[in-house]
């Protein structure tokens, strides 16, 4: 009995943490936004020696959040890594990347290259790699599609 009601605690609390999981960066004012992109995001990725191919990827992600603010929460469960200011620009890429082509092969793929992004950005690898391990599982377990369920509540 005990061990039943702990696991309906770890449920109860990851659901509250999946409903309070939110970013307001993306609902600054648009020449504001646009500002941070041009002048903060584009020289850091250079500076981190992303391809011109990753950074146009990433401001593709960036542009997307930039007219659709309210889909953006940043890294879920999880503390955000910022990169910029309120944005964690791994997790950004990440939900983006989830949005516009997320089939379960492709979720995969993605969380994979999240953790690639992390550690491109000098997150420590456990970090890196223990936030993909977890969606991997997530995915696998199909709780990623429980996930969208329950935050549709």
């Amino acid at each position: 009995m005990g061990t039943i009601l702990i696991i309906l605690a770890v449920i109860a609390y990851l659901i509250y943490l999946l409903k309070m999981s939110k970013s307001d960066f993306f609902k600054q004012d648009k020449k504001v936004l646009e500002d941070k992109r041009d002048n903060l995001l584009i020289p850091l990725l250079r500076d981190f020696r992303f391809s011109e191919k990753e950074i146009e990827d990433f401001k593709q992600a960036y542009n997307y959040f930039m007219l659709h603010p309210e889909k953006f929460d940043g890294a879920t469960i999880v503390a955000d890594i910022y990169t910029i200011y309120k944005l964690d620009v791994s997790a950004m890429k990440h939900d983006y990347d989830y949005f516009t082509d997320g089939s379960f092969l492709k979720r995969l793929k993605h969380d994979v290259k999240y953790a690639e992004n992390m550690r491109d950005l000098k997150v420590n690898w456990i970090t890196a790699w223990g936030r993909c391990a977890l969606l991997l599982t997530m995915n696998c377990l199909g709780l990623y599609d429980l996930r969208k369920l329950i935050t549709k509540l």
